[in-house]
């Protein structure tokens, strides 16, 4: 879902309540429903729209030289095994 389509259908719910309430037919159930659609469009934003709006897509990543330093490290030559009795 594009950010754009996105907020055209929250643009479109608050107009159809606005409506609603202005002509005095925004009940309770009503808004019960809106309530379901407002937590449906919410997540449907964080899953769809809120990803594409936070990633940086237009800058192309540069390569950065790694430096590998080698460590030496000591071998244990003794090992401690425990005894079964």
């Amino acid at each position: 879902m594009s950010p754009r389509l996105y907020f055209l259908v929250w643009f479109a719910v608050a107009v159809s309540a606005g409506v609603l309430w202005l002509l005095g037919s925004f009940t309770l159930t009503v808004g019960v429903v809106f309530g379901f659609i407002a937590f449906g469009l919410t997540f449907a934003g964080m899953m769809n729209v809120l990803p594409i709006m936070v990633s940086h897509q237009n800058h192309p990543e540069e390569q950065v030289p790694i430096k590998v330093k080698a460590v030496k490290v000591p071998h244990r030559t003794a090992t401690v095994r425990a005894r079964m009795a």
